[in-house]
């Protein structure tokens, strides 16, 4: 059911990917292959020494993908997308410009692949972390009437993105586990390598 799910969602989201992408099942992960490396303390992203929370609320960690030194994401979801359930990709990559500019590229990302428009952030999902910056729209994507957006903090030279996706078909039960999603990414984590690297666009 949940590898349905999970093909279903690739094909809606359709990303734009580098070409010497990896994408990894978090069962499956290798050591050393990819910038994502399990540990006991959870998914440590080796080039910051960031670590992705293997569940954020009740979505557990299913994939990550490394796009190039350094930029790498963590897909969370319980139910996937393609059964109407809120998913949630958690981005750290190097920071290689503003804040300001990363967040409007953010959203014209958006607005380019999404049929979307802009409103007010929920207040369900909890206080933004201060120097953060977030837009929310509602809208659709293959059909599939969702409510979208991004929140986005920089730490040193990286830049943490989460960019969560509620499908409105999934009802309260689906807006409860993004919400919990969103609150549970660490947004106070501070970086402290100091690694200049060339990233991709999201």
């Amino acid at each position: 059911m949940f590898a349905k799910a999970l093909i279903g969602l690739s094909l809606l989201l359709a990303p734009l990917e580098a070409a010497e992408s990896q994408t990894q099942t978090i069962e499956e992960l290798r050591s050393g292959v990819g910038e994502v490396e399990r540990s006991s303390a959870g998914l440590i992203h080796r080039s910051s020494g960031f670590v992705f929370p293997v569940t954020l609320g009740s979505s557990p960690a299913r994939e990550t993908t490394t796009y190039a030194p350094g930029d790498a994401d963590v897909y969370y979801t319980l139910l996937g997308g393609g059964n109407g359930d809120a998913w949630l990709t958690l981005y750290l990559y190097p920071a290689s410009g503003s804040l300001v500019e990363e967040a409007a590229g953010a959203a014209t990302a958006i607005r380019e692949r999404w049929q979307v428009k802009e409103v007010p952030a929920p207040v369900a999902m909890g206080p933004m972390p201060a120097g953060a910056r977030e837009e929310w729209f509602e809208g659709s994507v293959a059909g599939l009437e969702v409510l979208t957006g991004y929140r986005l903090i920089r730490s040193g030279n990286w830049f943490i993105k989460a960019r969560l996706t509620i499908p409105k078909s999934g009802g309260e039960q689906a807006k409860l586990r993004g919400q919990q999603a969103l609150r549970a990414v660490p947004w106070a984590w501070q970086n402290v390598r100091r690694t200049a690297l060339v990233t991709t666009p999201h």
